[in-house]
């Protein structure tokens, strides 16, 4: 259902305001992830299809926008930020998968993915604020929606 919901693309949408639809999808599951009273099989359940969601999320943000941005001079500062950050989120991403997240909930990998919830929280929050204020500066509404088209082509290959 929650994966659905990151699929809903028409074509020619503005990058941003797809962006913005995954990062509320995202943030549905970190609250679920970070709510107390979500039993263990839920968390397990949850984050799988948060790491899902986010590792394509990511890989299509890499090869379209931040491409794209960090190669323009008032952006590089700005889009090399949340790129580091979205590293530091790929290596947490990586000690999960080394854990096997996916088959087994441990307090050592409840403790990792509420780290991970955390930076990308912190991440998306960012993203919109000043990076997306330099994206809608810097490129006009018709490339920001070429780069949404790339954005989900490569999003639903991921």
């Amino acid at each position: 259902m929650i994966l659905a919901e990151t699929q809903k693309y028409s074509k020619s949408t503005d990058v941003l305001l797809l962006l913005e639809a995954q990062y509320a999808v995202l943030n549905k599951l970190i609250a679920g992830l970070q709510h107390q009273k979500t039993d263990t099989l839920m968390k397990r359940t949850h984050f799988c299809d948060f790491i899902s969601i986010l590792k394509a999320h990511s890989a299509a943000k890499a090869h379209t926008l931040y491409d794209i941005l960090k190669d323009i001079d008032d952006a590089k500062v700005i889009t090399y930020d949340v790129i580091e950050e979205q590293a530091a989120a790929n290596i947490l991403i990586e000690q999960l998968e080394e854990l096997d997240y996916k088959n087994q909930w441990s307090p050592k990998i409840e403790a990792k993915a509420m780290i991970l919830t955390e930076i990308v929280r912190q991440l998306l929050e960012a993203e919109q604020g000043d990076f997306f204020s330099q994206a809608k500066t810097l490129l006009c509404q018709e490339e920001r929606c070429i780069i949404g088209d790339q954005f989900a082509e490569e999003f639903e290959q991921a």
